[in-house]
């Protein structure tokens, strides 16, 4: 189910479908895939997110998050 919806939209997921895409939801999203022995690429997820001095929580939003940086180095 995760990983059908990670694939279904694009590699990013938000807390719900019709939610905005998130690097904590993302992250644990892959991870989960990824323990379960279906892993998915991250390229997305950085591509998304990544920042040159950190990750955004959801695009567009410039706010240093913690947790969301925590969570999206957890997949590696």
């Amino acid at each position: 189910m995760l990983r059908n919806a990670l694939l279904e939209q694009g590699g990013t997921i938000g807390f719900a479908p019709s939610i905005q895409a998130g690097a904590d939801d993302t992250a644990k999203a892959l991870l989960a895939v990824f323990l379960l022995d279906k892993p998915l690429s991250t390229r997305r997820l950085l591509d998304r997110f990544k920042s040159p001095t950190h990750f955004h929580t959801y695009h567009g939003k410039r706010d240093l998050s913690f947790t969301a940086n925590y969570n999206v180095l957890l997949p590696f």
